[in-house]
């Protein structure tokens, strides 16, 4: 089993995709895969021209995307923040999401070494990131859907 995390590229859509779709409604609305189709069309693939600032990755088993996830720099207030971070439904729990977590983790203290990672998550994936030193700051019920609730979390840049 050949497990790889490299940079996202358009080849990799239809794959990210299919992972994103697993965890509707679970971990996402049906409505956000429109949102998330245009994130991986106009952020994740910038130009040459362009200054990188949302820095995408897939996970990959034997060439397959099993998911995928960023870290990027929002341009409104210079947070640091995670990006669509996700495993494909068939391959939770067998440590996929830790790996991608941890590399995002250290990519973004890489690039950003003084910024606190922002996150905002559901009730559902709250605890995996809470495991990594991830803290609630604040709670809002039903932000996504009836009964989906959003948890914004930061982890400080010494939490190492």
């Amino acid at each position: 089993m050949a497990i790889e995390i490299t940079t996202y590229n358009h080849s990799y859509k239809e794959g990210c995709l299919h992972a994103f779709q697993s965890n509707i409604p679970t971990y996402f609305t049906p409505d956000e895969i429109h949102d998330f189709a245009g994130f991986l069309n106009d952020r994740a693939i910038p130009t040459a021209d362009e200054i990188q600032s949302t820095f995408y990755y897939v996970v990959l088993k034997d060439g397959l995307v099993i998911g995928c996830g960023g870290i990027g720099e929002r341009e409104r207030d210079g947070t640091v923040t995670l990006a669509w971070g996700l495993i494909h439904a068939d391959y939770h729990r067998q440590g996929f999401g830790k790996l991608l977590l941890q590399h995002r983790l250290d990519e973004a203290f890489k690039i950003y070494p003084t910024k606190t990672i922002y996150l905002d998550t559901s009730q559902h994936s709250a605890p995996f990131f809470a495991k990594f030193g991830f803290e609630t700051t604040k709670i809002t019920d039903d932000f996504y859907m009836s009964g989906l609730h959003r948890y914004d979390m930061e982890l400080k840049p010494n939490y190492r």
